[in-house]
């Protein structure tokens, strides 16, 4: 087998353009199927250039990779897909098969349809878009990698699929064992050559950002002469027995199909050794961390990219920015290497040390660094390097002198060989043995790069094994000679280990095998949604059994799978059971529906045989069946049924097929290695005659458990446990004798022994987890996707969302005008007291809670507003900061005491408070010590949206200067308050503007009123002065209208997101750490403590209050004592100067 041609050829190596190098992109050759990887602006000028491009051709571009949506990297696609697929006049047929395939993060498909669409571009041919799916924040565990939970939020344009896009774009959910995309595509130039899979895995930058790896297929040397000889020989017999006129015909069985041949006369000729390794090639997007943020145990386990890149021939890695050294530096001084790490880290960039760190890493062999900084342009051509640096060349680089003139072509070469010294300096002392070399290579635009085929290795010769585990990768059984799988063996006499944990926890927590998942038609318990979402997002294939589409439809909506939600990958079964309306919406989504219409199978096994034909070409899947525990008694029983035809070590009872079918399988089904079933809160499994280790994770799996002999043709089975409450010694259990259904899980790891004479089912309980709850079952089967989707929004809409808002500020700053003219009625009352022998009294703070319902477009809001009025007329408000302090805590309290429950009380009302408006008196001046303080405090537990009351009070000058005081006082105390956050490089332009006006407008100048005034004959609300009025709504006299639009419309989410992903999250992680690494039991939710711990409170604040009165009774003494000694000073001058008066009169 020949090894194609492979190489790389740069198009683009800078971050931003400049005279020498453009933005990103490169290609990937292999002989004539050309990859591109990244696309940024102006590559099609490079791709066409003589002296970049060369000799290039589109014609021979069918991939597109995309490492993310960066603008440098990606703004060139859609011009390149026009020089592709220019329009000719002729429209391209609706059914054309697609010229280019274009593969990315999300968002990418919705990028390129928006461009083509906005710009009435036509296209002559199709392409079609896959893109990766990341996990969602929901469904990553606590402590996941960077890599996984670094997703920005932003909105994707739901555009209309375009004329030249292709249907069939796939979602790529990511692989749950290695937290990859491992083989997602594979590209073979010829018959005659090895193929290359592509793999995918996330990367650290600012945004979704892969890294892509080529990974050739080994190949063999040339045949044995005495093969041709043999097949030869055998002609005439192969002839006349097979019918086979060409006996060399059957090489390609050997070389391309790999299977043996037996010969006629008993020789059995087995395929070539791989001897040849194939060629692996990485590719990285921009990174500040190759490893994604992955642990040093999930990298041995196998998650991320160094498990798929290890061993690479060729590592191409970013490195943005440099360290100078003195003479290099056009200033003379050396540049900081932290200083510079951390700017390139911070901004998700690396420098040559990172680069050459995770080449030692991955143990590459050559190491391409690109994506320069602007402030790097390549040296011209003439001073080009393209021989690199290695350990020689590196030993004989000079030592450059400080204070050396060079100029400025030479500078830039030189600096393109520091770029490479650095980075081998680092992968030098990263290695941990020194055998393996490492060449080191700056790219520019046009660098060409030939990764020449590995040589013969022999058996002893082999590579060491990987350093990472490749769970993907990961087969039943062992390889034989013929390099073929060796099939399971019928019985089991060694320990086996069954653990189904891996499927039910959160991804990235631990590997998982590759699995599918059979959907079976019965209902779908809504306390095991979170689940059973986690079992479909990560299964490699997905099927539903007939009816299990409705099911499906109905616990989710037909919205689900335009979020987060995987669509099947097939339905199948008589489908007798299936609404057309729901087949309909499925189909109209891609996904395949067959009909099996043979009664010599039910739905499941059909199922299940669909799962044995996609395997025919890789490797056996582990089987989970949902739902078949649950619903009728013969469903349940038939699924346990099913178990016994899979189970290794369980007899064959014999199947039935169609007679009139000659090819029919009827109910024939393979055994099968690995085949749980899921289903009404429990996980049941065959254990085959043997010894058995079961592992089930506490977090996911009860205590409950029970051990069922229900095998067929036996009289019971002898079982002996270990790890169980109640354990069997060798007992007979059977059906009408001994039964152990009830028995306990004791280890406290979940970690059972059990061996058995004979086969019998194991069930264990699983806990419920409503994290991510479906719609209830109680809802009406859907009977079309037009009015289910109405009547999910009808729903919505009714049961409308929650919203609580908060309002401190001292009294008289118009926190209750606001509140009665946002809600457009008397919420809260004025406070009024017409006894003016007590209006004096302080009568301290109170937290007074008021519900309103409103509606905004449609959509109900529960509003609760609390309000706290008496907040500031104490002279010391030390006690009205506790309390509103207390108040927020209280409530976050609340929710850790109900996430801690078992069971959840479905009526809980959360009432945390997502937002909180701090009025500031209108003095003109600046924020008083008073609200400083308290904003400082408030803000790690609330959202604190500062706002001025009663603004009409002010001039427009004098509140506008007002406002530029109160933003620098907040900005010089470092109060992080909410300021409407949005990222440059990530938002829409149009986000980026709404909250650069908001952030304009803080704090909110707010003006109220409860009364109408008629203006032109239409009441408007305003206060009415003499000289005019001041209308609430009008933007010009006040931000009221920005401000309530902002909490109960564009920004109530965002608020709700963040008081719950940020705010109540660092509180839940000091308030546990608290508990565990304190000698005595935090105890601070509500409960007895919690008076003791109000007394305490007041208790000190009447001790803080008389040491005030002390002292200021120290200062008072202090002052009347320094009056006196003034006083008796003024007395005595008084006396000496009548004493000098007399004895002047005297003399006179």
């Amino acid at each position: 087998m020949v090894a194609p041609r492979m190489s790389l050829k740069f198009l683009g190596t800078s971050s931003m353009p400049n005279s020498m190098r453009n933005y990103s992109s490169l290609l990937f050759k292999l002989d004539n199927h050309t990859v591109m990887v990244d696309c940024g602006e102006g590559t099609q000028r490079q791709l066409r250039s003589r002296y970049i491009g060369g000799e290039e051709r589109l014609a021979n571009l069918k991939t597109i990779l995309i490492t993310h949506l960066h603008a440098d990297h990606v703004l060139g696609l859609v011009p390149m897909l026009m020089s592709i697929m220019g329009p000719t006049g002729v429209p391209v047929a609706p059914d054309a098969s697609p010229r280019v395939e274009i593969y990315g993060p999300p968002g990418l498909r919705a990028l390129i349809r928006t461009t083509l669409s906005l710009c009435y571009a036509q296209l002559s041919g199709k392409y079609v878009v896959h893109e990766f799916v990341w996990p969602s924040p929901s469904e990553l565990a606590h402590g996941a990698a960077f890599a996984l939970h670094n997703q920005p939020e932003r909105s994707i344009p739901d555009m209309p699929q375009h004329e030249g896009e292709a249907s069939g774009g796939r979602d790529l959910h990511m692989d749950a064992r290695s937290s990859s995309w491992p083989n997602f595509l594979s590209i073979k130039p010829s018959s005659q050559s090895p193929g290359v899979r592509i793999s995918a895995a996330p990367i650290s930058h600012r945004c979704p950002t892969l890294a892509y790896v080529f990974e050739e297929d080994a190949r063999a040397g040339p045949l044995d002469p005495s093969i041709a000889e043999a097949l030869k020989r055998n002609g005439p017999a192969l002839q006349e027995e097979r019918g086979i006129r060409h006996p060399l015909s059957l090489l390609s069985t050997l070389t391309t199909q790999r299977q043996s041949v037996h010969l006629p006369d008993g020789t059995v000729l087995d395929p070539p050794p791989l001897t040849f390794p194939g060629r692996k090639v990485t590719i990285m997007g921009d990174t500040s961390d190759g490893t994604g943020g992955f642990t040093r145990d999930q990298l041995r386990a196998g998650c991320g990219l160094p498990a798929l890149a290890h061993g690479s021939d060729v590592l191409v890695h970013e490195s943005t920015n440099i360290a100078l050294p003195a003479h290099l530096n056009r200033n003379g001084k050396p540049d900081s290497l932290e200083d510079v790490a951390a700017k390139a880290k911070l901004r998700g960039h690396s420098v040559p040390q990172v680069a050459g760190q995770f080449a030692a890493l991955v143990n590459a062999r050559r190491l391409i660094l690109n994506h320069f900084s602007t402030k790097f342009p390549s040296p011209p051509h003439y001073l080009l390097d393209t021989a690199g640096t290695s350990a020689e060349s590196a030993a004989a680089l000079p030592v450059e002198e400080d204070g050396k003139q060079l100029g400025d072509p030479e500078r830039r070469a030189r600096i393109m060989k520091q770029f490479e010294l650095q980075a081998f300096q680092a992968w030098q002392q990263s290695i941990k043995t020194g055998t393996q070399q490492l060449q080191v290579f700056s790219a520019f635009d046009g660098f060409h790069f030939e990764v020449s085929p590995r040589d013969e290795m022999s058996a002893s010769q082999q590579e060491p094994s990987h350093a990472f585990a490749r769970p993907w990768e990961q087969s039943q059984g062992d390889a034989v000679g013929n390099g073929l799988k060796r099939k399971h063996p019928e019985v089991v006499d060694a320990e086996n280990v069954w653990d189904p944990s891996p499927f039910l926890l959160s991804p990235g927590s631990t590997p998982v095998p590759r699995y599918a998942l059979v959907l079976l038609n019965s209902p779908i318990d809504a306390r095991q949604t979170g689940h059973f979402r986690r079992l479909w997002a990560s299964a490699s294939l997905r099927l539903c059994a007939d009816g299990a589409a409705n099911r499906l439809l109905d616990a989710f909506g037909p919205s689900a799978f335009d979020a987060d939600l995987p669509l099947p990958h097939a339905i199948l079964g008589d489908l007798d059971s299936i609404l057309p309306s729901t087949q309909q919406f499925f189909e109209s989504k891609g996904v395949a529906v067959h009909k099996r219409p043979s009664q010599y199978a039910t739905d499941l096994q059909k199922t299940i045989q669909q799962v044995e034909d996609h395997e025919d070409s890789g490797d056996e899947h582990t089987l989970i069946i949902y739902g078949g525990l649950a619903g009728r008694l013969d469903q349940s029983v038939h699924t346990l049924h099913v178990l016994w035809q899979l189970a290794p070590g369980a007899a064959d009872l014999g199947s039935v097929v169609d007679p009139s079918q000659p090819n029919d399988r009827g109910n024939r089904l393979r055994k099968r290695q690995r085949t749980f079933a899921i289903g009404d809160g429990s996980v049941a499994w065959l254990l085959p005659t043997g010894k058995h280790t079961l592992k089930m994770a506490r977090e996911v799996m009860g205590k409950t458990c029970g051990v069922l002999p229900l095998g067929v043709g036996n009289s019971g089975a002898k079982v002996t446990t270990r790890g169980l409450e109640w354990d069997l010694q060798g007992d007979l259990t059977t059906l009408g004798g001994f039964l152990s259904t009830s028995n306990h899980v004791h280890d406290e790891q979940g970690v059972v022994h059990v061996e058995t004479d004979e086969p019998v089912y194991w069930t264990v309980e699983l806990r419920p987890d409503e994290t991510l709850p479906a719609r209830t079952q109680s809802l009406p089967t859907i009977s079309s996707v037009i009015n289910a989707s109405m009547a999910s929004r009808r729903r919505a809409a009714k049961k409308g969302v929650s919203f609580c808002l908060m309002v401190v500020g001292a009294s008289g700053t118009g926190k209750t005008t606001f509140v009665n003219t946002l809600c457009d009625s008397e919420a809260i009352g004025h406070k009024v007291s017409d006894n003016p022998e007590t209006a004096h009294i302080e009568e301290g703070i109170r937290i007074k809670p008021v519900n309103v319902e409103l509606e905004e477009d449609g959509t109900r809001i529960g509003l609760t507003i609390v309000d706290t009025p008496g907040f500031g007329d104490n002279i010391d408000n030390e006690y009205a900061f506790s309390e509103i302090v207390g108040f927020l805590e209280r409530q976050y309290d609340d929710i850790l005491a109900e996430e801690s429950r078992i069971k959840r009380n479905p009526r809980f009302r959360d009432n945390r408070v997502h937002a909180l408006l701090y009025f500031i008196t209108p003095t003109g001046h600046s924020l008083r010590e008073i609200d400083i303080e308290l904003m400082r405090r408030l803000s790690p537990r609330v959202n604190v949206i500062p706002v001025i009351g009663k603004a009409d009070s002010m001039t427009l000058t004098e509140r506008q200067d007002f406002k530029k005081r109160i933003m620098e006082d907040i900005e010089h105390y470092g109060i992080p308050v909410y300021n409407f956050p949005y990222d440059v490089e990530e938002d829409d332009e149009e986000t980026i503007a709404d909250n650069s006006e908001l952030r304009g407008l803080m704090p909110f100048a707010i003006v109220g009123s409860e009364e109408d005034v008629l203006v032109n004959g239409e009441p408007v609300r305003a206060r009415k002065y003499p000289w005019g009025l001041v209308e609430v709504d009008n933007p010009k006299h006040s931000d009221f209208a920005r401000l309530r639009s902002a909490l109960l419309i564009t920004h109530l989410n965002d608020l709700k997101e963040i008081t719950h992903d940020f705010l109540y999250e660092n509180y839940r992680t000091e308030k546990l750490s608290r508990t565990v690494h304190s000698d005595y039991a935090d105890t601070s939710i509500p409960g007895e403590e919690l008076a003791n711990q109000s007394v305490r409170l007041k208790e000190e604040q009447l001790k803080r209050e008389e040491d005030k009165l002390k002292e200021i009774e120290l200062r008072v003494q202090r002052e009347i004592q320094e009056k006196r000694q003034e006083l008796l000073a003024k007395e005595e001058s008084l006396r000496n100067l009548e004493s000098r008066l007399q004895a002047q009169n005297i003399a006179e």
